[in-house]
């Protein structure tokens, strides 16, 4: 993809992002909610971007510095899955999208001596997971559902908060496991 290409899409997002945190109430712009994760996603011309934040405890269990080699595996192990963007998000297969980009970030990838530098250490300090995925779609017209297999891989996410940004306006919405398809008009 081009420079100006992606140039559009990030302003997108931010733009998205700012509108997101402005409706809010300024108090819960950083509010840490355990069950709960959002999710923006942006559909400019053949190509689609998410961007999905959610509280580690949601994905591990736990969120503080792994502690052990089990929780540094189970760390790992949450980042490849995650980066396997086609498995999480379930595209209308007429639209004929690929995932082109996959990238997942979380303090937890650190080592617990390296995590703290420069800020204290709190054992309830907050730590989140940040995934962002980009796919192209030869057929964005055709793109009708997108589900989410989120709520599979990680039981810990109970609901998403969806932003939905595409040339016919923004919507917002929450899924659930029960409820786990966006469904594009």
């Amino acid at each position: 993809m081009n420079t100006s290409g992606m140039t559009s899409i990030s302003i997108t997002l931010l733009t998205l992002l700012t509108l997101n945190s402005h409706a809010a109430d300024p108090r819960q712009h950083e509010v840490h909610e355990h069950g709960m994760a959002q999710l923006n996603i942006a559909l400019d011309g053949n190509t689609l971007q998410l961007e999905l934040a959610s509280p580690a405890m949601n994905i591990l269990g736990f969120e503080h510095a792994p502690r052990n080699q089990k929780q540094q595996a189970a760390v790992k192990q949450a980042v490849a899955r995650l980066k396997k963007g086609a498995q999480m998000i379930t595209l209308t297969p007429a639209a004929k999208c690929n995932l082109t980009e996959a990238e997942v970030d979380t303090a937890l990838l650190k080592h617990p001596h390296e995590a703290g530098h420069g800020k204290a250490t709190h054992e309830d300090e907050h730590t989140d997971f940040d995934a962002h995925y980009v796919f192209q779609c030869q057929q964005a017209a055709r793109l009708q559902v997108i589900t989410l297999n989120l709520f599979k891989a990680f039981p810990g996410i109970e609901e998403l908060a969806v932003q939905l940004l595409t040339d016919k306006g923004q919507t917002a919405s929450n899924l659930t496991a029960a409820t786990p398809t966006l469904q594009l008009k």
